[in-house]
């Protein structure tokens, strides 16, 4: 890294960090507006952004990586926006297809919760998947996690520090997941 960041940074401060980002990002063919905004790469922004603000929120949208097909980068570009956030590479959980898989996902967002991680992430959502979790939804908008512990009869309610994340193919949130979410999309091989 070789850009200092002013104390006050100017407008000209901001465009330069900002087409540092795009140098660096530019070869992940993220989703473009229908007026040609930079719809994908204002998600990615967002997502370290809210990283490294996260304490200062009750609660923040939930955050989707997708693409049409495997191997073009999403979980490399979201890795990449915990890593600068963080500092750290994201702990990675499989989406469970389980019967009970709310059940499951309930537990693993309140052992997460306790156990203080940044960023909740489900990588590899099964393709095609549309994804309806009213434990994500809640956990999208409370600023408390409560449930009680496995084996116990031990009730926690723990204050909610997490950003969520998902990745997949083809995979959507569905109804109030969809309006609680940002989703980037990867857009390989199609031409700008």
């Amino acid at each position: 890294w070789e850009h200092e960041v002013p104390e006050q940074p100017t407008r000209a401060d901001v465009d330069a960090a900002l087409a540092y980002i795009r140098e660096v990002f530019g070869e992940f063919p993220l989703a473009k507006s229908d007026e040609g905004g930079e719809v994908g790469l204002a998600v990615f922004l967002a997502f370290i952004l809210t990283l490294l603000c996260r304490h200062l929120f009750p609660t923040v949208p939930m955050f989707w990586f997708v693409a049409p097909m495997a191997r073009s980068g999403k979980t490399l570009l979201m890795r990449c926006g915990h890593i600068i956030a963080t500092g750290n590479e994201p702990g990675m959980m499989d989406f469970p297809e389980s019967r009970d898989a709310n059940d499951e996902i309930t537990k693993m967002i309140l052992s997460s919760a306790r156990a203080g991680i940044p960023c909740f992430v489900l990588d590899n959502i099964r393709k095609g998947r549309t994804i309806k979790s009213p434990p994500m939804e809640r956990a999208i908008t409370s600023a408390n996690i409560s449930g009680r512990l496995l084996a116990t009869n031990e009730f926690l309610n723990i204050p909610n520090t997490m950003t969520m994340a998902a990745t997949g193919n083809n995979v959507n949130p569905s109804d109030d997941l969809a309006l609680r979410s940002l989703i980037c999309t990867v857009l390989p091989n199609v031409p700008d």
